[in-house]
């Protein structure tokens, strides 16, 4: 019996953790289930432009994202048959009228990505992230691209040879003197991981990515769509 009783112990301690992960994994389906079906809302009217279309849906369904603009994702779609659509939907149709993006979702960040030519600088990996009660997006940017590790990489990628320009924008002054306060901390997460986590703490800003070139200098911005 009282062997029995060990091999019984022994099987229900070696099972727990299995069953735990699979249970763990039940809600991010259901959240991003919920996701693709949120409305995009109104969205205009006549034609825009898809990155705009991307975060005005986004804005409107109240979630946070992120974006690589290239001159691909500048082309224009019209908005009539848009408007009112699930976000499920409208990421599809998006990615039909532009087959060189993809989008992702993340813990409920929705990323629209190139399917080609990924900013090496994305992929980065920043060995810790912390910023604690930041005030606006831009000062939680500000923190993030003045880590050591991240100007050693923007160096090595030739990013601010000549001209500064890999500097985003200046941050903005807070209009509001409630304004909410949000804290990061991640360790090993790569640079679009850490800015997913930004505007997910924030709740429902979009970053953007966007690649520059002034003669032989290359550089980028980072800068928030939505606020």
């Amino acid at each position: 019996m009282r062997t029995q009783y060990i091999t019984i112990l022994m099987i229900a301690i070696f099972c727990w953790p299995a069953v735990a992960v699979i249970h763990a994994d039940k809600p991010l389906q259901v959240e991003n289930q919920n996701i693709m079906r949120a409305s995009v809302g109104q969205l205009g009217q006549g034609s825009e432009r898809l990155s705009t279309v991307f975060t005005r849906a986004l804005y409107n369904a109240g979630l946070p994202g992120g974006i690589v603009s290239t001159r691909a994702i500048e082309q224009r779609i019209d908005l009539q048959s848009l408007s009112n659509s699930t976000l499920g939907n409208l990421l599809t149709i998006i990615t039909n009228v532009e087959p060189r993006y993809r989008w992702e979702t993340s813990n409920g960040v929705i990323n629209l990505l190139p399917v080609d030519s990924y900013p090496q600088l994305l992929d980065f990996m920043v060995p810790e992230f912390t910023t604690s009660n930041a005030t606006s997006l831009y000062s939680a940017l500000n923190s993030l691209l003045s880590q050591p590790e991240v100007v050693k990489r923007v160096v090595e990628l030739n990013l601010n040879k000549g001209l500064s320009v890999f500097v985003g924008p200046v941050e903005m002054p807070n209009l509001k003197a409630d304004a909410k306060k949000f804290s990061v901390s991640l360790k090993n997460k790569t640079l679009r991981e850490v800015l997913n986590a930004i505007v997910l703490a924030h709740g429902r800003g979009v970053w953007e990515y966007k690649a520059t070139q002034w003669k032989d200098t290359h550089g980028f911005t980072i800068s928030f769509l939505n606020q």
